[in-house]
């Protein structure tokens, strides 16, 4: 069926769009502050997963969820580190932790982003369509081929 849309289209169109791995690549680097008093923790974050700090500086700290606190920030537009990764947050809860009471602010340097950073998945799709004298579209046949969103990329992340 679909050979024999295309083979009676006036015109058959075909194009590739590819994208290779590419960094996230936050507007504002890479940065968290963070100040641990007693057994309480806060953190000051450019992310829109707060969710993610949160969980990121109870763990680093060993604190309880109901002991930690986190200030989404809006500088740059907030994205911090793609999906639910805070490695951010977490080296500067490591850091905070040797210095109780005062405020610790970790900012990474845009070579430090780019090796630290987690890749978007290569993808690349094949698109063919026939269209008729008209210019209507007749037929579409759509091929994509890429990585699971869902696996880390196959970059090399150091633990804290």
């Amino acid at each position: 069926m679909r050979l024999l849309l295309f083979n009676s289209a006036a015109k058959k169109v075909e194009t590739i769009y590819y994208t290779p791995y590419r960094a996230h690549v936050t507007m504002e680097p890479m940065n968290a502050t963070v100040k641990i008093t007693g057994d309480r923790a806060e953190a000051w974050v450019p992310t829109q997963n707060g969710e993610g700090s949160l969980a990121a500086l109870s763990e680093a700290t060993g604190f309880p969820l109901t002991n930690c606190e986190v200030y989404k920030l809006d500088s740059g537009c907030g994205l911090g580190r793609c999906g639910s990764t805070q490695d951010f947050t977490t080296l500067a809860a490591k850091v905070a932790q040797k210095f109780p009471g005062i405020p610790v602010k970790v900012v990474w340097s845009r070579e430090e982003d780019m090796t630290h950073d987690y890749y978007y998945p290569i993808a690349m799709a094949k698109m063919t369509a026939g269209i008729d004298g008209s210019g209507n579209v007749t037929g579409m046949h759509i091929k994509v081929a890429g990585q699971s969103i869902s696996n880390p990329s196959p970059t090399k992340h150091q633990e804290w």
